[in-house]
């Protein structure tokens, strides 16, 4: 008889054990998942900005050899800050092609799917700063004055 409750409290145990982990692995899941959809609104807003850079510096590049020295410092601002926009939404790109949402699933054993996660934890962190900064970089540019502050491309290249 002992050894049946002895063996009951060892199955208990073991199940109270596996459902914790699985809670730990969905809740930093989630933690993941909630950093990716705090930075993926971002994605229209870098778009938006690197049209009017874009624009900007289309307007300057073809006088760029007769340019003053602050219409030069503007034309290389745009150019770099719509670099930065681009290389943001990319490893935006990047991360969510490969970002394996399976491997909770697949039999992974849970130290593996936990340093995995906390691995796309850190990189989507990474990922939202770039995101932040290359806009925050991008707005202050556009606050530049010039002739070029008008400026918009024309409509069949907006898309």
């Amino acid at each position: 008889m002992m050894r049946i409750f002895f063996f009951i409290g060892v199955v208990m145990a073991l199940l109270t054990s596996c459902n914790q982990e699985k809670e730990q692995r969905e809740q930093l899941r989630d933690e993941v998942m909630d950093l990716h959809d705090e930075a993926m609104p971002m994605i229209s807003d870098l778009r938006a900005v690197r049209k009017k850079l874009e624009a900007r510096y289309r307007y300057l590049l073809p006088d760029s050899a007769s340019l003053d020295s602050a219409a030069l410092g503007r034309l290389q601002e745009y150019g770099r800050t719509f670099t930065a926009t681009a290389g943001a939404e990319e490893a935006m790109m990047r991360w969510m092609r490969s970002f394996d949402p399976t491997i909770m699933e697949d039999g992974t054993p849970h130290e593996d799917v936990m340093t995995y996660l906390n691995k796309q934890k850190e990189h989507m962190e990474s990922v939202k700063e770039y995101m932040e900064t290359s806009l925050a970089g991008a707005e202050k540019a556009l606050t530049f004055e010039g002739p070029e502050s008008d400026a918009t491309l024309p409509k069949e290249e907006e898309e």
